[in-house]
């Protein structure tokens, strides 16, 4: 299950872009993170598959973006393979959403950052 992590100044101005990455982030990224002919949780990706979070900077945050978003998703090989493909079209979708929230002439600046890594994943409980 991809997961994406939206970092933010505290900006009221903000807000309807975060609102439409939150909303349109899982469109974007899941088709980009799916492998043909894989099952879901297997490399297999449906939007409702992706997790999604947003938190404020603290304080102490130093030298950072206005918004940072990171994708982090299974290390599979076949993602390997395409991962500048993978971030240039997630830059893409986010950069649409930009220019539709009319964000693109308020001098924001938006970091993506997407990580392929090894790890252990299960869910216990309720379904």
């Amino acid at each position: 299950m991809p997961t994406i992590h939206i970092q933010y100044r505290d900006r009221p101005s903000y807000s309807e872009l975060l609102r439409q990455l939150v909303n349109r982030l899982p469109a974007i990224v899941a088709p980009e993170m799916s492998i043909p002919g894989r099952e879901l949780h297997d490399g297999g990706v449906g939007e409702s598959e992706i997790i999604i979070d947003a938190t404020q900077y603290s304080e102490f945050a130093r030298n950072v973006n206005d918004v940072q978003i990171t994708v982090r998703a299974h290390r599979f090989e076949e993602r390997v393979a395409r991962l500048n493909q993978i971030t240039e079209s997630i830059k893409q979708g986010v950069s649409q959403v930009i220019v539709e929230s009319n964000y693109l002439n308020q001098k924001i600046k938006v970091g993506l950052e997407v990580d392929l890594v090894e790890m252990g994943y299960v869910t216990i409980g309720k379904d």
